[in-house]
């Protein structure tokens, strides 16, 4: 898996020279400072507080990032995603869509699929695993595995230490 991960994040970062509008690299202080100044990175992405429209590859900035659709590696303190593909490792995670894995503290997804991993997981729609002290998800197809556990949509709503909807 970590072979399959770090090949995709290769790929990733070095596709961005074949893409003539796309910037290899962004250097974000806070929003549109920034250099260069553009919405589509393929490549790294480094800042302190950034917003992008695309970033394909990785994205990591000190306290906050929201991207329109990423695909790679976001880490940070707080960082957020409309579409995410890829993973997501931050002290507190938010998506819209996000397939891949989460891994923060708080992880929250409107529709998730694969892995959230943290102290709170949410998902309005999950398809994969939760793993955490406190799991919920409204409706889902899955596994979630921790000490609370709560899928609202389901025979058996709250279980400690796992529950399931297949």
């Amino acid at each position: 898996m970590k072979k399959v991960l770090l090949a995709l994040f290769a790929v990733s970062v070095f596709a961005g020279v074949s893409f003539a509008q796309a910037s290899p690299i962004k250097l974000s202080l806070i929003g549109d400072i920034a250099v260069p100044n553009t919405q589509d990175v393929r490549g790294l992405g480094l800042g302190i507080v950034s917003m992008t429209d695309n970033v394909v590859g990785l994205q990591w900035d000190w306290i906050f990032s929201s991207i329109g659709t990423m695909q790679g590696v976001q880490v940070g303190l707080v960082s957020h995603s409309r579409d995410f593909t890829g993973v997501q490792w931050s002290f507190v995670n938010f998506n819209n869509r996000a397939q891949g894995v989460m891994l923060g503290a708080v992880n929250y997804a409107e529709d998730m699929r694969i892995l959230q991993w943290g102290f709170v997981n949410y998902a309005r729609n999950m398809n994969g695993l939760q793993l955490g002290f406190i799991n919920y998800a409204e409706n889902m197809r899955g596994v979630q595995i921790g000490l609370v556990n709560i899928i609202r949509n389901s025979r058996l709503p709250v279980m400690v230490i796992a529950n399931a909807r297949l």
